[in-house]
């Protein structure tokens, strides 16, 4: 199960910083070419796109490690997270965007986040329902 929950984490993160990715170039797009956000826009993409090459890579190894004798092969979206994950994230993500600058760079990709958690933890709860 190690595999499948690495490739699980990892491609939640992927996808995580490529929304971020898409909602920071979006609004970068709308600003003026003088505007002084765009360097600190820029900045943070430069970040990102980092972390997701590091991201990439990371899945990338991992699953050429292959799965253990006890592992299933299900896909990636079948691998759950468990609720108090999701919730620690959440969490610090929320406490990460109180202390940000509102209206920043960073502000609009900690809400993106909170977004994309507050979602997860939503399905997850409704799965553990379900199933309860």
């Amino acid at each position: 199960m190690a595999t499948s929950k690495a490739l699980r984490a990892t491609s939640d993160e992927l996808m995580r910083d490529l929304a971020t990715l898409s909602g920071l170039e979006e609004e970068k797009r709308t600003l003026p070419l003088d505007d002084p956000r765009l360097v600190e826009i820029a900045a943070q993409v430069e970040v990102i796109a980092a972390r997701i090459l590091n991201g990439s890579r990371r899945q990338s190894a991992i699953a050429r490690e292959g799965f253990g004798p006890n592992e299933s092969a299900a896909s990636i979206n079948d691998v759950p997270r468990s609720i108090a994950a999701i919730l620690e994230e959440w969490r610090e993500v929320e406490r990460r965007a109180a202390d940000a600058t509102p209206g920043s760079a960073e502000a609009a990709q900690l809400e993106v986040l909170a977004s994309r958690l507050r979602e997860e933890y939503r399905e997850a709860f409704a799965r553990a329902r379900s199933k309860g």
